[in-house]
């Protein structure tokens, strides 16, 4: 997921998970699509334009976009970059559930954005490590682990 939207603003969020299932060439394109938009809370939106939406609701599109081939680790880069405060902490949260249905990620972000400025190298919670990068590596992926010394 790029810190930049690059979806389709003339769009709605709909069409554009519609678009991104067509490019992954899935045959139950429907349900991937309907069940992106329950996981991410924009069930009710779906029919709204995506050039109208908040930083937030686009980056919450640009999570469903990502999770529609059912990864299972997610390459981040500054993805609350921009966004209020609130959106931050929901979209945390969102990844937090993520972590905890088995997905890793990798996060590049500024240490302010972080939760508790954090810097997260390697998946989204859970095992907690303060030492060094080398801890990350042999816990291994998927799973979780915060790295709190700075890069």
């Amino acid at each position: 997921m790029t810190q930049k939207f690059s979806y389709w603003d003339d769009l709605t969020i709909r069409e554009n998970l519609d678009f991104v299932a067509r490019m992954y060439g899935m045959s139950n394109r429907k349900e991937t699509v309907d069940r992106a938009l329950e996981d991410l809370g924009l069930h009710s939106r779906a029919s709204q334009l995506t050039g109208s939406l908040s930083g937030g609701w686009k980056q919450r599109l640009a999570l469903a976009a990502c999770l529609l081939h059912e990864p299972r680790l997610l390459l981040l880069d500054e993805p609350t970059a921009g966004v209020d405060p609130t959106a931050r902490r929901d979209f945390w949260e969102q990844l937090h559930e993520l972590a905890a249905r088995g997905i890793s990620g990798v996060v590049e972000n500024e240490p302010g954005l972080m939760p508790d400025g954090a810097v997260i190298i390697a998946a989204i919670t859970s095992c907690t490590n303060t030492s060094n990068p080398r801890n990350v590596i042999a816990a291994g992926l998927p799973g979780s682990c915060t790295w709190t010394k700075r890069a």
